[in-house]
């Protein structure tokens, strides 16, 4: 068996996608060969087609993002993971949204022969949105068990370091900030700030630190010099910095509902991502009560086995098997 994983083109700032699945091609390869091809820009994509078309494998597995190279592989041998349809639901409008919706969405979908995605939420997204998908298994995502370990941390309740991952619309950093104004906390924030946010940590008074561009061992240390990690988002696909929080031994608070709540189990903090309050009061509770920390903490621990480098490429495994039938 030979696999052949596409990633999309490398940005700054932007690698979730391929960490994730070179996390899982470690454990792939004690299984079967795994060939990695990592795209360039766009206007190479002739050059890449050509090159990608030369590899003689079993399965073509599109890893995320570069939808749109399923139009140009055998429909036979092609695999494509969709991570989330967020862009495509809520960022676009008029003829933006048409064209990537074909472009993206809908021809890709008719190009491939096995779908997979990352929460049963998008999947019910692509079957509501789509009327024609192929064959979708849902399969969620991994942490980095060789990079993220647990390491204690003596909760700093006076000013606790509260970690918050990501800037887009759909990570809610306005409520968490207008959550934790007043508050005697510091708040670490990872990714590129608007202008507009900067106003908003100026005005609420918020004593911040900010970086981006990091890489997973510079995440890494952020997590492991936080109190709290905070990913009250709207929407996700999945919600990685949730099982990446609880495999450092940090307590999470996080969203109520999916996959946010799936993917946090009974080891984090649920909160209304929708209500200033509620993740205020959310907040407050985690930093006054260490038994309810310590009780998410060890529960954090038994809830990231489901979400194994092993347990998952094992399915991914058993999916490429079925190209051979």
């Amino acid at each position: 068996m030979k696999v052949l994983l596409i990633y999309r083109n490398r940005v700054d700032g932007a690698n979730s996608i391929e960490e994730l699945f070179q996390t899982i091609s470690v454990e792939l390869r004690k299984k079967c060969e795994v060939i990695e091809y990592q795209l360039g820009a766009r206007k190479n994509l002739l050059r890449d087609i050509l090159n990608i078309r030369k590899i003689d494998v079993d399965v073509y597995h599109i890893t995320g993002e570069a939808h749109y190279v399923a139009c140009f592989l055998p429909k036979r041998k092609t695999m494509l993971t969709i991570h989330d349809i967020h862009h495509y639901n809520s960022n676009l409008r008029g003829w933006k949204k048409l064209v990537y919706r074909y472009i993206f969405l809908t021809s890709p979908l008719r190009s491939v022969r096995q779908l997979t995605t990352i929460s049963n939420q998008t999947k019910e997204m692509l079957q509501k949105t789509f009327t024609q998908c192929p064959p979708i298994t849902v399969i969620e995502n991994c942490y980095n068990d060789s990079l993220f370990k647990a390491a204690y941390r003596d909760f700093c309740v006076d000013k606790p370091r509260i970690l918050h991952i990501g800037t887009k619309s759909n990570k809610n950093l306005p409520r968490v900030i207008e959550a934790i104004k007043g508050l005697n906390c510091k708040l670490v924030i990872i990714g590129r700030l608007t202008n507009e946010q900067k106003n908003l940590l100026q005005d609420s008074k918020i004593d911040y630190e900010n970086m981006y561009n990091l890489s997973m061992k510079e995440v890494y240390n952020h997590y492991l010099n936080s109190d709290i990690v905070a990913f009250v988002s709207l929407s996700e696909g999945f919600g990685l910095p949730i099982i990446e929080g609880q495999a450092v031994g940090r307590v999470v608070i996080t969203s109520d509902h999916q996959p946010m709540n799936r993917v946090a189990g009974d080891a984090a903090y649920l909160v209304d991502a929708w209500s200033v309050d509620s993740i205020r009061d959310g907040i407050e509770e985690l930093i006054s009560s260490s038994q309810l920390r310590n009780d998410l903490i060890k529960r954090g621990f038994d809830n990231i086995i489901h979400f194994s480098p092993q347990s998952v490429a094992k399915q991914y495994y058993q999916l490429y098997l079925t190209f051979q039938e």
